[in-house]
């Protein structure tokens, strides 16, 4: 019984690894370690994306605001947007004075015109206009023709020449805007009433 007991002995007894239990628990630890990295990079260009949203989304907000600010602090009484919605102009009603002979309100500059027909206000979309490709921002105006527009809806319009201008509604901007690097993409789109 002694040369099975020391057979049995001497085969537990040996100090190292089969050279298959080191390929298998090296195979085991590179696969653990591409599933960590895997979810690592995920998870870190996830928070990249999601950052870079937050910006865009901030700044363009910020736009938007300030554009709008602008307008309703014109103190325009009527709007007129081009075709295409590019154009926003504004104009300024002409101030009412009393005529001394009939006693009656009459716009200066006679009764033939209703607002002054140079607009205090002309706001463009794309080139020539507002486009935000500067130094300072992160964000540029989509090049897509009409994805960024002005609309007016529910109008009270008067025509004035053969123009139609708006006295009343709600003036909505669409702003299609993307970040420089061309991964976010968001529309905005906002109004305020006249």
């Amino acid at each position: 019984m002694q040369p099975l007991t020391k057979n049995f002995r001497s085969r537990f007894q040996n100090d190292g690894f089969t050279l298959v239990e080191v390929l298998l628990s090296l195979v085991i630890a590179a696969i653990f370690s591409g599933v960590v990295m895997t979810v690592f990079l995920m998870s870190t260009k996830s928070f990249q994306t999601a950052e870079s949203m937050t910006d865009v989304r901030t700044e363009a907000d910020t736009l938007v605001t300030s554009l709008l600010t602008t307008v309703t602090s014109s103190g325009f009484d009527y709007a007129q947007v081009s075709a295409d919605g590019a154009e926003l102009k504004l104009f300024d009603a002409r101030p009412t004075t009393i005529d001394p002979v009939s006693g009656l309100l009459v716009r200066s500059g006679g009764n033939t015109s209703l607002l002054d027909p140079v607009p205090i206000l002309t706001i463009k979309l794309g080139e020539g206009g507002l486009t935000l490709d500067s130094e300072s921002s992160e964000l540029v105006l989509m090049p897509d023709a009409g994805a960024s527009r002005f609309e007016i809806k529910s109008p009270e319009s008067v025509t004035v020449d053969g123009e139609t201008y708006h006295s009343h509604g709600v003036l909505q901007v669409m702003l299609a805007i993307q970040s420089k690097n061309d991964e976010e993409r968001i529309t905005l789109k906002s109004g305020i009433g006249f």
